[in-house]
């Protein structure tokens, strides 16, 4: 196996940048599922809005929506992805 192919594997899995510099591995997302249950588009954007208002009074932490997935008529799975909040500057 050739200097060069060797170099291609290790740029492909990550560990060396073409530079010869360690490239940082991106920390993995942390994602929070919750079902909800609506009657109509609307109503289902407040209970999302409720839903990340009040996660981020209790925990400090901001949700952003990274996927929605449908259970039924009526009925869908919102995947969250959780963002600390960053403290005030005061």
């Amino acid at each position: 196996m050739t200097a060069a192919k060797i170099l291609a594997r290790f740029y492909a899995a990550g560990y060396v940048s073409p530079r010869g510099r360690r490239v940082p591995k991106k920390p993995e997302k942390i994602t929070l599922n919750h079902d909800f249950a609506f009657t109509s588009d609307a109503h289902l954007d407040e209970q999302i809005a409720a839903f990340r208002a009040a996660h981020e009074a209790e925990h400090q932490q901001i949700l952003a929506m990274d996927a929605r997935r449908s259970l039924g008529p009526g009925k869908v799975r919102v995947t969250f992805r959780v963002i600390e909040k960053k403290p005030r500057r005061g």
